[in-house]
């Protein structure tokens, strides 16, 4: 899990208003270059979050084990959804 990568992609989008509009509007492209599993990248890209405190709840919510990002069949990240209650 890399986590500390998560934790670096919030950090950067408090510091850095440009990246957050990017993350909030096109998280696939925002996310470019950062070293995510399928999974955590799709905790950004589905999440579905408007604010960075929305990222930054499903974050954490999904380390916990709370929520599951949602992902189509075939791996790649579906459109943003809000997240799944993990059952």
């Amino acid at each position: 899990m890399s986590l500390l990568v998560m934790q670096n992609v919030l950090c950067r989008g408090v510091v850095d208003g440009g990246f957050l509009a990017d993350l909030l509007e096109a998280p696939q492209q925002a996310l470019a270059g950062y070293d995510l599993t399928a999974d955590e990248h799709a905790v950004f890209t589905s999440a579905g979050a408007t604010t960075l405190a929305e990222l930054a709840t499903a974050v954490e919510a999904w380390r916990r084990g709370e929520l599951v990002p949602v992902r189509s069949i075939s791996g790649a990240t579906a459109a943003p959804r809000p997240l799944a209650l993990a059952s």
